[in-house]
């Protein structure tokens, strides 16, 4: 069973796609503003988890015992006409904007960032969550769609 995929309207921030990607980098949903059907975006996400990945192995390498290592890793690589960011939740849940390659504003794709990780845990606490399963929930579905629409 694939993630849960669905697009939106046009965005002004430049926000083309937003992915959750599981511990076994299982794709739990794809956002998408125009169309998901287009696998460059699989592509994109794909590829940025092979950066994230090295960046986690990086920051493990250096981290001290006591230190807390960050969470966002802000922006990954450019690609073509495009920008693509990350973000690692402590439960290894990773997070990936694809965004346009635009005046797109590091502070307003990590307060994205912590806002999704938010929602991402209101929905893990339900009871009727399944971890590392593509997340069908419409009520986590339609508050994404509206956090990229306000940020786009």
């Amino acid at each position: 069973m694939g993630p849960a995929k669905f697009s939106s309207g046009r965005g002004l921030m430049g926000v083309l796609c937003t992915a959750i990607i599981g511990k076994n980098n299982k794709p739990l949903v794809m956002h998408c503003l125009r169309s998901c059907a287009d696998l460059k975006f699989d592509y994109l996400v794909y590829a940025a988890l092979d950066t994230i990945e090295d960046k986690i192995a990086v920051s493990k390498r250096q981290a001290q015992p006591s230190t807390p290592s960050e969470m966002y890793f802000g922006f990954l690589y450019p690609s073509e006409d495009k920008k693509l960011y990350g973000y690692v939740t402590n439960t290894n849940i990773k997070f990936v904007v694809v965004a346009e390659d635009a005046d797109t504003r590091e502070q307003d794709i990590r307060l994205f960032f912590k806002r999704l990780h938010a929602l991402y845990v209101e929905t893990a606490m339900n009871p009727f969550f399944v971890p590392d399963q593509p997340i069908k929930s419409v009520r986590f579905l339609s508050k994404l769609n509206a956090m990229v629409k306000a940020i786009s």
